[in-house]
Order: structure tokens, then C-alpha cells, then sequence
């Protein structure tokens, strides 16, 4: 019984290290130019002592267009929350071609296909979501639309032809904000400090409190909703306190053997 007990609360521990949830956003968008595009977007946020980690999936495949590309993360914290910086980031950098072909890298600026090397850093950044565009009052705002020509914005995977061209080939502005980021197998993930956020802290579920920004200003977005939680966390869960249960029921009946004595 005590070896059930115990083996319950392993598997809950690691439900409780960090408070974890996915958020996902698809639709149509619409930028200043009046040009539209089909999005899908999925961020998982966790939330650790003083630290946030933001892991970002775009769901399109072979995107060809810039309107396609992921630009910003909006959030609010439970804990409130308005100033963060980047500690860590990772990721596949890649510069697209206007038949659609990629390579991995910077090939204009000489850099590697490692975002997390030291030639990335900066090209993203943390600001006061209310100082942005569009942005969340109480909250933060992960963006590479922080001035300049936008580049590093968050592209999906190639298409089966290894390539960026569905429908077509990429247009103009594909080309000319290069290079990308590439969620291809993995995701581009940011690890933000965030001074007082804690494990307790949580992104606050309520509409319009997470967003995810497209294209190459702030003006096409989509809010974000919580997907379900993965079974398996309330599989862990459910063992940790079948246990408890358990464990509750066999000292119960212990003691009234006892007191029957």
C-alpha cells in the first residue's frame, strides 16, 4: 500500500514543477494592405520561479507568404507582470528562395542556422504589451516587430516537396524579409526572466489574454484559446491521488483494528 502511495506521488510530481498550458489560434487574418491569409498557431507557456518558457509551432505547411509567418506572442501573467528580457532562445534559421527552396542559415548575412547563437540576439524582444499596436493592458509582448525591416519571423514546416511554395511560389515580400524561423519538428522557444513569477503563476485564461500576431506589423491577429489538457496529465494525476486515497483508507481501517483490540 505505501509503495502505491508513493509511486502515485512520483508520477505527480511532475504536474506540479510548472504551471503548463497550449494555447492555439487558426483563422483568417487581414493586414493594412487589405491582403488575407490562413493562419494556424500553437504556443505552449510554462511558467517556473522567475522564468517563463514560450514554445511556438506555426501549423502551416509551405506557407508562401509573410502574412503567414508568426511576429508576436502577447500574454498577461497572473502576477502582472509588464517587464521580461530574453535569456534563451533555439530554433532553425532559415533563408527561403523565390522558387520556394531553403537554406539553412543567413545566406545574405553570413550567420549560422542556430538561432541561439549570439548573432540572433536582439532580433526578438519583451516589451509592455500596453506600449504595443494591438497589444494586452498587464501584459507582455514577445515580438520580433521591434523597428526596422521585419526578419526572423516564425514560418511551419516545407511542404512534401521540401519546399515554401503552397499554393505558388513565394512572393516578393517572402524574399525580402528574410531570413525565417522554422518550426519543422521542433519548436522556436524563448526563455524570458521575468522577475516574481513563480510555478503559482499562471497566463490568465480569459479571451483576449494571449495573441498571436502574423505578417510584418500588428495589425493581422488572432486571440488564442486553451486547448484541452493531454490525457496523460490527468492520467499522472489521477495515480498520485488514487494513491492518497489509498493510503487514507488502509490507515483508517488500521486504526479502527486497533481501537477494536
Amino acid at each position: 500500500m505505501r509503495f502505491l502511495f508513493f509511486t502515485g506521488l512520483l508520477h505527480l510530481l511532475p504536474t506540479l514543477h510548472a504551471a503548463t498550458v497550449t494555447f492555439s489560434a487558426a483563422g483568417n487574418v487581414m493586414a493594412l494592405s487589405g491582403s488575407t491569409a490562413t493562419v494556424s498557431a500553437t504556443v505552449t507557456i510554462s511558467t517556473f520561479q522567475d522564468m517563463v518558457q514560450v514554445e511556438v509551432m506555426n501549423n502551416i505547411v509551405g506557407a508562401n507568404r509573410d502574412l503567414k509567418g508568426i511576429s508576436a506572442v502577447d500574454f498577461v501573467l497572473s502576477t502582472g507582470q509588464v517587464n521580461a528580457t530574453i535569456s534563451s532562445q533555439a530554433g532553425l534559421v532559415r533563408t527561403i528562395a523565390s522558387n520556394g527552396t531553403w537554406t539553412a542559415g543567413d545566406t545574405a548575412g553570413g550567420r549560422g542556422a542556430d538561432f541561439s547563437a549570439s548573432q540572433y540576439a536582439n532580433e526578438w524582444a519583451v516589451y509592455n504589451g500596453a506600449a504595443q499596436v494591438n497589444g494586452l493592458s498587464g501584459g507582455l509582448s514577445l515580438t520580433t516587430l521591434n523597428g526596422g525591416n521585419p526578419t526572423l519571423t516564425i514560418f511551419g514546416a516545407p511542404n512534401a516537396n521540401n519546399r515554401y511554395n503552397t499554393p505558388t511560389n513565394p512572393n516578393s515580400a517572402v524574399t525580402g524579409h528574410n531570413p525565417y524561423l522554422a518550426t519543422a519538428g521542433q519548436p522556436v522557444t524563448f526563455n524570458l526572466f521575468v522577475a516574481g513569477v513563480t510555478v503559482d503563476t499562471v497566463i490568465l485564461p480569459n479571451t483576449g489574454n494571449v495573441r498571436f500576431f502574423f505578417g510584418t506589423d500588428r495589425s493581422a491577429y488572432l486571440d488564442a484559446h486553451i486547448d484541452n489538457p493531454e490525457p496523460a496529465s490527468f492520467a499522472l494525476m489521477a495515480t498520485g491521488l488514487i494513491g492518497i486515497a489509498l493510503l487514507s483508507r488502509w490507515r483508517t481501517a488500521r486504526a479502527r483494528a486497533h481501537s477494536r483490540r
